[in-house]
């Protein structure tokens, strides 16, 4: 028996109890169904797995239902709305837990190599594949999306330690009496020659130990022609 055939004798079962909330609701998910069968150039029979994203596009409508009717003061019938939603949530898979779906996108993404917002479409396929309708779709690709824009935003991760030292070893020189925060160029503007070219050269040794040499070994290089120009 497939999830349609259960979900008709689970109806036929309310009718005979006279469930009138789970008949109703079932009958909905039946109608969504066969609505669904039809909706294209050709009629066809969905399999269990498409019935879930019916009976799931079901549970979201109870879902915004039930907060209009609690923003309006109805509270029995958001309360009528949220019975219909444990009724709707039999017939879906188990729902993951808010950190075991984070891990699974970390890993997908650090699997496939998705770091830029190019790579949405693929990143969605693969996490989606993972977790098998066990999370609404909207939070799965805010997740995705915000875990691509922090990696395209963070994309030379030791820039923040690079200004970090930099201000911390211009103040010590003297030159310069700036926020860690202000961005690398600026933090020289009005510095004499001479402090610029040790700050440059200190910048070299911090470079040899550290693991984002060719940020530091490019920054190194702009500061050097800054201070010939100066």
């Amino acid at each position: 028996m497939g999830l349609l055939d259960d979900i008709r004798a689970d109806l036929t079962e309310a009718m005979k109890a006279k469930d009138k909330l789970t008949v109703s609701t079932l009958r909905s998910v039946v109608a969504a169904v066969q609505e669904a069968e039809v909706a294209g150039s050709a009629a066809t029979t969905l399999d269990d797995k498409q019935i879930q994203k019916v009976i799931a596009a079901q549970a979201i409508r109870r879902v915004e239902a039930a907060e209009a009717f609690e923003q309006g003061d109805r509270a029995e019938k958001a309360a009528d709305e949220r019975a219909e939603l444990s009724v709707l949530e039999q017939y879906l898979p188990q729902q993951l837990p808010e950190n075991a779906l984070v891990e699974i996108v970390e890993r997908v993404m650090a699997e496939g190599d998705y770091s830029t917002m190019a790579d949405m479409g693929e990143a969605m396929k693969a996490v989606n594949g993972e977790v098998a309708g066990r999370a609404e779709g909207r939070v799965v690709a805010d997740l995705v999306k915000s875990r691509l824009s922090c990696t395209q935003r963070g994309s030379s991760p030791w820039l923040g330690f690079f200004r970090h030292k930099t201000a911390q070893l211009s103040l010590r020189l003297g030159a310069i009496q700036t926020p860690v925060t202000t961005s690398p160029m600026s933090i020289f503007i009005g510095t004499s020659l001479r402090s610029l070219r040790k700050v440059c050269l200190t910048s070299v040794f911090l470079m040899i130990g550290s693991p984002c040499r060719t940020c530091m070994a490019a920054t190194t290089f702009t500061l050097w022609n800054t201070a010939s120009d100066a």
